[in-house]
């Protein structure tokens, strides 16, 4: 695989690194990603049925508390597996 570096200069990057960086770039993320969307989930699905926040912030705060950080990353390892052969692929 050849990637353009400047104007003039093909650099020649092998497969293996760009898998790698394929999905080491899911990999990141994921890490950010899959706890902000579980928890954005889970407020819509409590709002709609009790409607006692006033924003997702407050929520955020509120489910944390009670579940701790390790509920926020539900999920985490299928995401990471998806989006990272995804990235890889592209």
């Amino acid at each position: 695989m050849y990637i353009a570096a400047g104007t003039y200069q093909r650099v020649h990057v092998a497969y293996t690194t760009c898998i790698l960086v394929g999905a080491l770039a899911g990999a990141a993320q994921c890490v950010v990603a899959t706890p902000l969307d579980s928890l954005k989930v889970r407020f819509e699905v409590t709002d709609l049925l009790e409607g006692k926040h006033r924003s997702m912030y407050q929520y955020a705060k509120s489910t944390l508390k009670e579940l701790g950080l390790s509920s926020a990353y539900r999920g985490f390892t299928l995401t990471l597996a998806r989006v990272s052969m995804g990235i890889q692929l592209q």
